[in-house]
């Protein structure tokens, strides 16, 4: 399965990995969902045009940064934590400082750094949700 699929198709990635005919191969792109106000699946909210403060302990965090921008929030300001990150209080103080420095609506996070959160904010957060969408092969 390739993911983050934009425009290329299955047979043009096949030659580029050099994927042998006969492989079975399909390919997908994450979308936006929604923003989620926890972890509850019928809690999602349209994105809207929030002012936010952008924090992930993900791998690739400009993918998280340029969803939120694609789904219409203003990034006002970001934060970056390793992968798998467990946040502690004074990380969450530190998201407070930034969050009030950089004057937000709110703070959004990808789900599974939300579930992490040591403790409630005094502000909002929510988790930004993003669904597989099926380009090409097996499920399309």
């Amino acid at each position: 399965v390739f993911t983050h699929v934009r425009q290329e198709s299955v047979e043009t990635l096949r030659r580029r990995h050099r994927i042998p005919a006969g492989t079975p191969c399909s390919s997908c792109a994450l979308e936006v969902a929604g923003l989620s106000a926890g972890t509850s699946l019928e809690s999602l909210e349209p994105c809207g045009s929030a002012r936010i403060l952008a924090v992930c302990g993900i791998a690739e965090p400009q993918g998280f940064f340029d969803a939120c921008r694609v789904a219409g929030l203003e990034v006002a300001g970001s934060m970056v934590f390793p992968d798998h990150h467990r946040y502690t209080a004074r990380d969450v103080a530190r998201m407070l400082e930034a969050a009030s420095r950089h004057r937000v609506d709110a703070l959004v996070m990808p789900e599974k750094d939300l579930v992490r959160l040591p403790t409630p904010l005094p502000i909002p957060v929510r988790g930004l949700r993003l669904r597989v969408c099926w380009r090409e092969g097996w499920f399309s």
